[in-house]
């Protein structure tokens, strides 16, 4: 038998899609609240830039202007502080963490450039909105006597037309092109319709959702070739690591024979590569950037509220039988589950043992928590 911890009545909309995902899962992640001890890179990342751009919209609540360079300039600071939190104590993973940073810095940067002057037409009304309201059986009417959803709306806004909607915040790495899948999804997505509902539910009358994206870069960090005092590239043998020199005596600067020579090149810097970037940013702005408002018709949020209904149904029934089924399919769909190890390795759900790679947390909802 499966032994639990206390449990914790709010449901989030996190939490439902780890349950869809693996009901197993759902139960380490929130019931035991074990999870890996090392955020992922994707999530550092987009947890920063999160960040930044709640400093970016309470400067702007009510009729507060956009903020200026210098105003900019300070919160690219203290997100970069903020940053630095995470540094990785193993030196191996130091320069990859510094370029995260770097594309953090770069990414707020351009955004901030990018929309100051759509800003302008726009009036922040709430930023970070927290929410803990009843989940309603829309059948009959009646709230959940068991659990109630919670959650963090990113922003409520006024739109240049008037319309009250519901703001939210994505970084992502697939395609923002006008007839990408992207936007096709975003028609069914749950986690908008909650948002929406919520929102009314807190007495905001919004229209509409107005849906914000980062896209995460696609360059990379490159090698630079090493420079004499004069400014030559240096080509090496690959086997003495002598420099070598054309047959005219002049020094070489490119390889000939791949097998037996070698550019002395050097990683490029993360201030380099932001600067790199920065540049490709301000080039192509629409490839990183994109806004679009996601209608939510009265038919959507029914839908949504049978689907919240039902999933808290499952969960309830998950605990009250403690049973939690794994979802196989999922172990390495996507890339390898954070939990495949452990689930993998014999481990004995209630032994008061923690396994290697893992923590207990006290807050199993940590996106609810305020900075």
């Amino acid at each position: 038998m499966i032994t639990t911890a206390e449990k914790e009545t709010r449901i989030t909309h996190s939490q439902m899609q780890t349950a869809k995902t693996c009901l197993r899962k759902e139960f380490l992640a929130y019931q035991l609240g074990i999870r890996p001890e090392r955020s992922a890179k994707p999530l550092r990342i987009g947890s920063a830039i999160h960040w930044g751009l709640d400093q970016y919209k309470k400067c702007m609540l009510g009729n507060a202007p956009v903020p200026g360079g210098e105003a900019c300039y300070g919160i690219l600071c203290a997100v970069q502080n903020k940053y630095n939190e995470t540094r990785p104590v193993n030196d191996e993973y130091v320069y990859d963490w510094e370029i995260e940073r770097a594309t953090v810095i770069a990414l707020l940067s351009g955004y901030f450039w990018r929309w100051a002057e759509m800003d302008a037409d726009i009036k922040y009304i709430a930023s970070e909105q927290k929410f803990d309201v009843p989940i309603i059986n829309p059948e009959s009417g009646r709230s959940s006597r068991l659990s109630t959803v919670a959650g963090m709306i990113d922003g409520i806004v006024e739109l240049p037309g008037k319309q009250i909607a519901v703001m939210e915040h994505k970084t992502t790495s697939d395609d923002l092109s006008p007839d990408s899948d992207y936007w096709k999804r975003l028609r069914i997505d749950s986690q908008i319709s909650l948002y929406y509902l919520a929102a009314h539910q807190l007495g905001f009358v919004v229209e509409t959702v107005y849906y914000d994206v980062i896209k995460k870069p696609t360059i990379k960090p490159k090698n630079i070739s090493v420079l004499d005092a004069d400014g030559i590239k240096q080509v090496i043998d690959r086997t003495t690591g002598e420099r070598l020199k054309n047959k005219n005596s002049t020094w070489k600067q490119s390889v000939s024979d791949k097998e037996t020579q070698a550019l002395l090149t050097r990683p490029e810097t993360p201030d380099e590569f932001q600067d790199r970037l920065l540049s490709d940013i301000t080039t192509r702005p629409d490839f990183y950037y994109a806004r679009r408002e996601i209608p939510r018709l009265d038919a959507d949020i029914e839908e949504f509220q049978y689907e919240l209904w039902q999933m808290t149904k499952l969960l309830h029934e998950c605990q009250r039988f403690n049973r939690y089924p794994r979802n196989t399919g999922a172990c390495v769909g996507f890339g390898t589950c954070a939990y495949f190890d452990l689930c993998t390795s014999g481990y004995e759900i209630g032994s008061g043992i923690i396994p290697d790679g893992y923590v207990v947390v006290d807050n199993v909802h940590q996106e609810l928590e305020e900075d």
